[in-house]
């Protein structure tokens, strides 16, 4: 069984959280509030753990962030949304890649009991290649229960359409 979209979110929405959370400033009762961050970072992926040979994937675009707050500051909803967001993944022995979109958007919800509720409903990573077509991704409407501190996974609500990782699959693009 492939892993499910809702495991791939929670490490992208930690990341997000992280860098909404170094780029706001004081939350405002009134929300939301907004910070744009731009994006542009590389990361390695040995062998093995994306392919079967190692992948460099590149970040870029500029992530976009809503807080919304209540009276005491507390927050009560945040989206993340990517304009031209995308991620290069290339093999580097050959040179070969492929291009995902990531568009969102994120919606995380604190329910107030230590959990919250993660909404995507679009599009987060789909791998198109010529000569392929869609080869796998994370397209349609994924909804789960998280832990509201470590993004831990405590269920998936409801998913719907096509929520597959786009890895391994997306390797045979890269060979």
């Amino acid at each position: 069984m492939r892993p499910s979209i809702s495991r791939t979110i929670l490490g992208i929405l930690a990341t997000m959280g992280l860098l909404a959370a170094l780029g706001a400033g004081p939350v405002a009762a009134a929300g939301p509030d907004i910070v744009r961050q731009p994006v542009d970072d590389t990361r390695f992926f040995p062998a093995g753990t994306r392919c079967a040979f190692d992948v460099q994937g590149a970040r870029s675009g500029t992530l976009t962030t809503r807080t919304w707050t209540d009276a005491s500051g507390a927050i009560t909803r945040q989206t993340f949304t990517w304009s031209d967001g995308k991620i290069t993944y290339t093999n580097p022995a050959n040179g070969k890649s492929v291009r995902t979109i990531l568009a969102g958007p994120f919606i995380f919800e604190p329910l107030g009991d230590g959990t919250a509720i993660v909404t995507v409903p679009g599009n987060n990573q789909a791998v198109v290649a010529p000569g392929f077509g869609f080869i796998q991704g994370q397209t349609g409407l994924s909804k789960t229960l998280v832990d509201e501190v470590t993004f831990a996974l405590l269920a998936v609500l409801h998913e719907a359409g096509h929520q597959e990782l786009p890895f391994p699959d997306g390797c045979i693009a890269l060979a």
